[in-house]
């Protein structure tokens, strides 16, 4: 019961994530420019490193947008293994 309301929490995490990436990508042109100045992403040695910086809602949203690839990927992950282990395609 309790794995279940484990996968469900980081489902419904991985969810909420990809919501809030899909509403910044739809602002303001401008806006979103302005909030990715200080922000950038490298890869080295395997790893994908991101710096963020700014206000609580900047560092979101430059998450957000600097990971979409990655999120979308785990969000797919998830689903597959739910799918899998709960044999209901949901």
């Amino acid at each position: 019961m309790l794995k279940k309301l484990v996968r469900a929490g980081c489902g419904f995490g991985i969810a909420l994530t990809l919501a809030c990436t899909a509403a910044a990508a739809a602002a303001a042109p401008g806006a979103s420019e302005a909030r990715l100045q200080k922000a950038y992403r490298f890869q080295q040695a395997g790893w994908t490193y991101v710096h963020l910086e700014g206000s609580p809602s900047d560092v979101g949203f430059q998450h957000g947008y600097l990971l979409a690839p990655e999120i979308a990927d785990a969000f797919e992950a998830i689903k597959m293994f739910d799918t899998h282990q709960t044999q209901r395609d949901w």
